[in-house]
């Protein structure tokens, strides 16, 4: 019985453990996105403010329908990664709040093959072993 106990306790401490590697990975993709995104916004934002700075140069030499593309193109783009970053940062925060939330379980809610395969509890996992032969 007592044995039964401890596999019991080992297997739920694998499965713990488990958990918190797949939403440590979680976390982790989430943040590595939420950087690059930011990057790339940064740095579109850049060529969009370099090119804008050098227009009156350029008009001599470049036609002003190109120059206009050559700015609104990156300023588009840099918009676009910005809103990008910003929804990973919020998935990074919200991903940190649901597995540090006091009253939850741990248990991501969008990753449905490990909310629904939740291990039993200790309790129930002592009242099994106790109750079987």
């Amino acid at each position: 019985m007592t044995a039964r106990l401890i596999e019991t306790g080992v297997e739920l401490v694998r499965a713990e453990l488990a958990l918190v590697a797949v939403r440590a990975r979680q976390v982790a993709i989430h943040s590595l996105t939420a950087v690059l995104a930011t990057i790339l916004a940064a740095a579109l934002s850049q060529v969009a403010l370099v090119v804008a700075v050098l227009s009156p140069l350029l008009l001599r030499s470049v036609p002003a329908q190109t120059l206009l593309v050559a700015i609104a193109l990156p300023a588009v783009l840099a918009l676009a990664s910005l809103t990008w970053a910003f929804l990973a940062w919020r998935g990074v925060k919200s991903g940190l709040r649901s597995s540090a939330s006091p009253g939850g379980d741990g248990v991501p809610q969008d990753i449905p093959q490990l909310a629904d395969a939740r291990p039993p509890s200790p309790s129930q996992r002592a009242l099994t072993a106790i109750q079987s032969p």
